[in-house]
């Protein structure tokens, strides 16, 4: 979108006439508009355009947080930062401020100590023999563990249950271990979840 347009867009918050309908816009748009509303002071965009980047956190979780951090919108930032977990620290350093990439990484950091703990936790699962000829369960397992490998995969646990449940490999097919499976929910209902609860959010750290 051409500076031209944005302000152009922009203008219109500032007439009598109807506003225009952001939800017809691209996100691209929206984000440009956005900028614009709070460099020019803009007061009845800057709101319509909060509101619409805050529902677009979903799809959009690295931009939103960015605006939000960079406009001190705590609620925008808190909302995506869970999504934003998704980012990838090597995209995070090429996308973010100094100042707003120190915030993430602490942050971020609180879900690595928690996917750590996670890791180790597994070590005290007790040997549990079954009859596993073909390493149904040894399938089974090695996919979950494989797709544990990010902060934000802690958040999708159930997602992963289901598809390692569908893991199969040259003809073998996973079967889930009832006591591993067991183990991991009851450690994400008793550790998990109050460590959650306990963080800091991302704007605690601006």
């Amino acid at each position: 979108m051409r500076p031209g347009d944005t302000l152009e867009l922009l203008f219109q918050f500032m007439y009598p006439p109807k506003q225009p309908d952001l939800k017809k816009i691209e996100f691209k748009q929206l984000a440009d508009l956005a900028e614009a509303a709070e460099k020019y002071q803009v007061y009845a965009a800057m709101g319509v355009c909060n509101m619409c980047m805050s529902e677009a956190y979903l799809e959009h979780s690295l931009e939103v947080m960015i605006y939000g951090m960079r406009h001190g919108y705590a609620d925008i930032v808190d909302k995506a930062e869970k999504k934003a977990l998704e980012v990838s620290p090597t995209l995070a350093f090429e996308c973010l401020t100094p100042q707003i990439y120190i915030a993430w990484t602490r942050y971020y950091a609180q879900w690595q100590d928690l996917i750590g703990s996670f890791h180790r936790f597994l070590k005290t699962i007790p040997i549990h023999y079954r009859h596993d000829r073909f390493g149904s369960h040894h399938l089974w397992y090695t996919s979950i563990v494989s797709q544990l490998d990010t902060p934000a995969s802690l958040l999708k646990l159930d997602d992963i249950f289901r598809v390692a449940a569908a893991y199969s490999i040259n003809g073998h097919s996973a079967t889930p271990c009832t006591m591993c499976q067991n183990s991991m929910i009851s450690w994400r209902k008793n550790e998990m979840e109050p460590a959650i609860r306990g963080m800091r959010t991302l704007s605690s750290f601006l």
